[in-house]
């Protein structure tokens, strides 16, 4: 239709997501009953792109594979310093806050626990849940700039350890979201290379920052 009005793509991202708010949605809905096909394709785009988003998100990459990019990347990149700035966040909602209904406690021991931390720009939300029967230890998260309405941060290397070694590492896909699987060790740490040379680091066995049923 001539003259007729398209929408950018970063409000069809939004849409796909879920992060458009209710009235923006509707408009974007309205839109598309108008029969507008150069938007209804830039919709399917980045339901694709939210899809494929999801599947990688799943995807572990062989610990072999890593340490050969890194082996790589240290021999070919020339020595320089790097200003890192180190932050430790602070703890705003631990699931252990709750009280727990009678008898709940003492038949879940050990369970998963939600746990919510922010600095003066980011959010990063944490679900620490034990394997039965096993050692390991599952932890998946987001990480989003200011609330929970903020926009998530693509890109931020994850890595759980302590000064000895890395015991598990990732990187937050499009939404922000990453999981880690790992035997934790003493003096267990989660860190989080933000973009613009900032380190946020986590001391899960610190006090307010404790594993689950590992004291």
């Amino acid at each position: 239709m001539p003259g007729k009005q398209h929408f950018r793509p970063e409000e069809w991202v939004d849409f796909v997501s879920g992060t458009a708010s209710p009235g923006q949605a509707q408009i974007l809905r309205n839109h598309l009953q108008q029969g507008c096909g150069a938007c209804a394709k830039t919709l399917q785009l980045w339901s694709r792109v939210r899809a494929t988003a999801k599947r990688d998100a799943s995807y572990e990459i062989p610990r072999f594979a890593l340490q050969n990019v890194r082996s790589a990347f240290s021999f070919m990149a020339p020595e320089r310093k790097r200003a890192w700035r180190f932050e430790i966040p602070r703890l705003v909602f631990d699931s252990l806050w709750q009280p727990a209904f009678v008898g709940v406690r003492s038949a879940t021991p050990g369970g998963p626990r939600q746990v919510l931390y922010k600095t003066d720009s980011v959010t990063i939300e944490l679900r620490i849940e034990p394997e039965p029967l096993s050692e390991r230890l599952h932890i998946a998260g987001q990480v989003y700039t200011g609330g929970p309405a903020g926009q998530p941060v693509a890109g931020v290397v994850v890595s759980a350890g302590n000064k000895k070694s890395v015991l598990a590492e990732s990187c937050t896909n499009a939404f922000g979201e990453f999981q880690l699987s790992f035997v934790p060790e003493a003096g267990l740490q989660i860190s989080f290379a933000i973009p613009q040379s900032r380190e946020v680091t986590i001391p899960l066995d610190a006090r307010g920052g404790s594993l689950p049923g590992r004291n």
